[in-house]
């Protein structure tokens, strides 16, 4: 009779994560002139594109004690980082540390729990088979908070999590992952683009699919992201009121699109080559005449 440890994998890879700031790419946009210039390696991560887990520590590993008695068996989920630890008296969580249903003599939790970890993480919810399952919130110890749906132990269904540094995702979580339609708010100030939010389509803690995306420049983004990145079809739309609506790489005008100045009503309508006039197209100038043919670098050279 006692306490057995053993260990199953944790959910993240290999005991890290997907770096918040450059959401895993590794690099950092900067910009010049409302368009991007160079990237650079993500100062939070190094250029890795990976943080440690906060839930295992970097072990890729979670723990569990289990209770081994002839009669009867509970069993209570904690990472390596810290969580809680029973009482000597039994196994019975003492009245200042959990309160909720409880399913056994020992410290199995069921129903709705309110259970603090000894690392100061608090967890307020509903509980399955000892595991955050159903409606709950778990607040982090380094301000960090979750309030949504759980299922197993993860992050599943929809919730919020709201950061530190300001930073809110909202939206549909899979097994721990931003997967599906959300809407993440930015602190602008923590990255170096100036972006405020992005809301639509997420694939495995990515931006990728259909979503809208707005910068502290006024600059604003309609259309297919990839990896992150504007990529694909969409609309780029400048605080000036100048607007690009074609196919774009890695957030450059890059292939076929058109792109109007607001203030004449000129418009060029044609090949583009990583944010320039590239390739054969069409200028008509707001006065009524054209350049047509050659461009190369921006400017016309000639059918």
């Amino acid at each position: 009779m006692g306490y057995a440890k053993k260990e199953r994998a944790c959910s993240c890879w290999a005991g890290y994560i997907d770096c918040s700031n450059c959401h895993g790419s590794g690099t950092e946009y900067i910009y010049g002139n409302n368009e991007p210039t160079r990237t650079e390696s993500c100062r939070n991560c190094g250029g890795r594109g990976k943080i440690q887990c906060p839930r295992c520590g970097g072990s890729g590993k979670i723990y569990e004690d289990v209770w081994e008695s002839s009669s009867s068996s509970s069993s209570n989920s904690y990472s390596s980082s810290g969580s809680y630890t029973p009482s000597s008296s039994g196994g019975q969580p003492s009245s200042s540390r959990y309160s909720g249903d409880l399913a056994g003599p020992f410290i199995k939790h069921e129903g709705w729990t309110v259970f603090r970890f000894s690392n100061g993480d608090l967890y307020e919810g509903n509980c399955v088979n000892d595991c955050p399952h159903g409606k709950g919130k778990y607040t982090y110890v380094n301000g960090n908070s979750y309030d949504g749906y759980f299922k197993e132990g993860e992050y599943h269904g929809k919730g919020t999590y709201k950061y530190k540094n300001g930073d809110v995702y909202e939206g549909d979580w899979d097994y721990g992952k931003w997967h599906g339609k959300g809407k993440m708010t930015y602190n602008y100030r923590n990255y170096s683009d100036g972006i405020l939010y992005y809301e639509g389509d997420w694939e495995n803690n990515r931006r990728q699919g259909k979503g809208t995306a707005k910068w502290i420049s006024g600059n604003a983004y309609e259309g297919s992201w990839l990896n992150n990145n504007c990529t694909g079809y969409g609309k780029y739309t400048f605080a000036s009121g100048d607007y690009y609506e074609g196919n774009l790489v890695a957030e450059q005008f890059h292939g076929k699109g058109k792109y109007t100045w607001k203030s004449d009503g000129s418009f060029y309508t044609g090949d583009w080559f990583y944010g320039s006039r590239t390739g054969r197209g069409k200028l008509n100038y707001a006065d009524g005449t054209v350049d047509e043919g050659t461009f190369k670098d921006g400017e016309y050279v000639g059918r």
